[in-house]
């Protein structure tokens, strides 16, 4: 019985990335075949490539900051192990749901690194909840710095540690309750850590800082390419955070494809006057760079699993919390 259940489960796991892998290069095809529309130039190319760039920089922030939350939940595992498994795993995500390539990731941790259901469940909500978090926070303090004057721009900029602190706290005394525990829908069982150390919850919270700098500085560079207009970094970043955010609270949507665009365009059009046609092809090639960034940390993957693969499955070392 249990060997067929393994089997379903692998079913699902290669039948989810295969699935995941056809929907996100056809939405890559898709995405390219726009430019036959508006051709890019040899002036623009160097802004492109510095925009792909800036995002490979975002891909490897996001797959430091979840080896941190692996190891601030007393997992320990290879960064290497993340940096080669993590995009695959998490390729079903573009299947229409939210959570195929949270499943996608907990196979991957359980098959390699014998991390259990419960742990890698756990460190998927943690990571979905602070990015989340970081994203409200840095839209909300990139407004009020373009928008409020002198001294409150830095008063509102102090919001940022602060709501990580008070996140983490929430967080350490709701974890207390033995009614998450008791609760038989949620997923954790008695001896699963199910809090994180201070240190690492605010090294996450900064990495993802540093990432939506990263998106923020791509849209830029893509304003420059495509607009021929420099607009600093603070009015891009609120854009794409606040667009990221509304595609990731939209569930049935895949990778919140068309949302984000959407919501992007509209910010662009109120908040720089944009065109409507510069605006969508602005929005629809923050995507295309995404997809490309992503696409090559796969292939990077890929080779490094294969590097790697000499030394056979990385058991990850794992210490059961005790209250």
């Amino acid at each position: 019985m249990k060997d067929k259940k393994s089997r379903w489960l692998l079913f699902f796991y290669y039948g989810g990335i295969l699935a995941g892998a056809a929907l996100f290069l056809y939405q890559l095809v898709h995405g390219l075949q726009g430019f036959r529309d508006q051709p890019i130039g040899p002036g623009q190319v160097p802004y492109i490539i510095a925009a792909v760039g800036t995002i490979l920089v975002a891909y490897a922030l996001q797959m430091l900051a979840y080896a941190c939350l692996l190891r601030g939940l007393d997992v320990r595992i290879p960064v290497t192990e993340v940096l080669a498994h993590y995009v695959l795993s998490f390729l079903p995500r573009y299947i229409p749901g939210t959570v195929w390539g949270y499943l996608g990731r907990s196979e991957w941790l359980r098959m390699r690194c014998g991390i259990p259901y419960s742990t890698s469940a756990l460190s998927s909500i943690l990571e979905a909840g602070i990015s989340l978090l970081t994203a409200v926070v840095v839209s909300g303090v990139s407004y009020s710095w373009y928008t409020a004057a002198g001294l409150f721009r830095w008063i509102i900029i102090l919001a940022a540690p602060l709501t990580c602190w008070l996140s983490w706290y929430a967080f350490a005394m709701a974890s207390r309750l033995p009614l998450l525990r008791k609760t038989g829908w949620f997923p954790f069982s008695s001896d699963t850590r199910i809090n994180i150390r201070l240190g690492y919850w605010l090294l996450i919270c900064f990495i993802y800082y540093l990432l939506w700098f990263c998106y923020g500085g791509m849209l830029n560079l893509l304003l420059q390419a495509l607009t021929r207009q420099s607009v600093g970094l603070t009015q891009p970043i609120f854009a794409y955070a606040l667009a990221w955010t509304a595609g990731f609270l939209i569930p049935l949507v895949p990778s919140g494809l068309g949302a984000r665009e959407t919501v992007l365009s509209s910010l662009l059009i109120q908040q720089l006057q944009l065109s409507t046609q510069s605006a969508s092809a602005v929005s629809a090639t923050c995507r295309i760079v995404v997809y490309v960034a992503e696409l090559t940390w796969l292939v990077a993957g890929q080779i490094l699993a294969r590097i790697t693969s000499r030394r056979g499955p990385e058991q990850a070392e794992v210490h059961s919390f005790r209250p």
